[in-house]
């Protein structure tokens, strides 16, 4: 029995209102999540779709890959060529494939994309445990929905995409080696380095003299809060951003090469708000921090570079709480 939740608009896969029918999809999950872990999602699976493309309308946007121009008339073979994660948080499951046509065009080269897999079974179980609070059903995320959600802020994201966040070549479903149907989310695939490496290679140690590196990373710092700006402006909140506690990292943000563009992913706990701007502002503000946390030490350089280089509306007066 589907059960829609009235606020969201989504169907729940079972009725969360009785204990028995939560028991019985949480026994269908367990089993599925078995034979998910005897055939996992790995190197070398194929899989066959017609890849989509949505148009972006950002200025100097990265050129979309070469089955965009064909979509969705052209059918695709994928393979899995790299894991980028296996978030624990939410067990969805990101990696790199090559792409090529099915039917094999010797002058068109593979190319690569991120496909993000949200698999019922791998995600979180429903808190049976728990059943009869009051937010019950919002501890427990609906594969279709998440899905669905990061999918529509992409295409809400046209401004910026193919610059500051990846282009988008559609949500799609795929059977996976266990026979279980997923949710599979197509991107680009940004080359380059997350922030947390390029942090690391810039300060090494807390006494490593500030020196062209530093450069950089101050130009990737100004960059980024332009770039978050410009994604607020679409209404969109990206979700995760701030020190690593759990729920936030600095991976949501890579830094496009040779360009240094930064460039923002992962938006599964993002969401579209034009009614709540303390929710950017905030977003901003835990952006200064993260940039702060990673310098080791040397945020009171990176504010006084900033002090001189950042637009004054996007600049951060130091707290107590800063790690400076």
């Amino acid at each position: 029995m589907n059960v829609y939740d009235i606020q969201e608009g989504y169907p729940f896969p079972f009725d969360y209102t009785n204990k028995a029918a939560c028991l019985e999809y949480e026994k269908h999950l367990r089993e599925l999540n078995k034979l998910a872990l005897d055939e996992p999602i790995r190197k070398g699976f194929q899989f066959e779709l017609s890849l989509t493309s949505v148009p972006s309308t950002c200025p100097n946007a990265r050129p979309l890959a070469w089955f965009a121009s064909q979509a969705p008339n052209i059918k695709c073979t994928l393979e899995l060529c790299q894991c980028l994660s296996n978030r624990l948080s939410s067990r969805t499951q990101v990696w790199v494939a090559n792409v090529w046509p099915v039917q094999g065009v010797p002058e068109l080269e593979p190319v690569q994309v991120v496909v993000k897999f949200l698999q019922p079974s791998m995600m979180s179980i429903p808190p049976v445990e728990e059943l009869g609070h009051p937010h019950w059903q919002t501890q427990y995320t609906i594969p279709e929905q998440g899905a669905k959600e990061e999918a529509e802020i992409y295409k809400k994201l046209s401004n910026v995409r193919g610059k500051m966040v990846p282009n988008f070549y559609g949500l799609h479903t795929v059977i996976t080696p266990s026979g279980e149907s997923a949710w599979a989310i197509v991107l680009e695939y940004v080359k380059g380095v997350t922030l947390n490496h390029l942090a690391s290679d810039t300060f090494p140690d807390h006494n490593h003299p500030l020196d062209e590196k530093f450069q950089r990373y101050c130009n990737v710092y100004n960059h980024a809060l332009e770039a978050l700006l410009n994604i607020h402006a679409c209404g969109v909140i990206h979700g995760s951003l701030g020190p690593p506690d759990g729920t936030t990292d600095s991976s949501s943000l890579v830094i496009a090469e040779p360009s240094d563009d930064p460039v923002f992913v992962d938006f599964f706990l993002g969401y579209y708000d034009r009614s709540n701007p303390s929710a950017f502002k905030g977003e901003m503000g835990s952006l200064h921090v993260l940039f702060l946390w990673l310098s080791k030490g040397n945020g009171k350089a990176l504010l006084d570079w900033a002090a001189t280089n950042v637009r004054e509306e996007l600049r951060r007066k130091p707290h107590k709480r800063d790690r400076l």
